[in-house]
């Protein structure tokens, strides 16, 4: 399931790279209903509409994916701490679990697209 999930993400991130946003903006929404954390899908989602000019679509999109992020973040920091790891619990330094590089730098790409849709927004890093 998670591979075919995976797969479908690609072909959705392929179809936005080829221009053909409506198709990736119907298959990240079909994905977002069967996987409805999806931050990928989100994100993917985000950059659709606004490729496709939906800029209030775009930012709801971004906004989505920066929630998901942010429930992460908090998430990982309460494990951290529930196993005493304080050190980890102020950010995601723990080498054991490089699925939170890939939030963080979520969260860095979210907030980029975030002000450039909206410039006077601050966006926490």
């Amino acid at each position: 399931m998670a591979q075919d999930l995976a797969a479908r993400i690609g072909e959705a991130w392929r179809m936005h790279r080829e221009g053909r946003n409506d198709d990736a903006i119907a298959e990240f929404e079909r994905i977002l209903k069967e996987d409805s954390d999806n931050v990928d899908a989100y994100y993917g989602l985000g950059l659709a509409q606004r490729a496709r000019g939906n800029q209030p679509a775009a930012k709801s999109a971004f906004e989505q994916a920066l929630i998901l992020v942010d429930k992460a973040e908090a998430a990982r920091r309460t494990h951290a701490a529930a196993e005493g790891r304080h050190e980890d619990a102020v950010g995601w330094s723990d080498e054991r679990d490089n699925s939170f590089d890939h939030f963080l730098m979520m969260k860095r790409m979210i907030g980029q697209r975030l002000n450039e849709l909206s410039p006077r927004l601050e966006i926490p890093k």
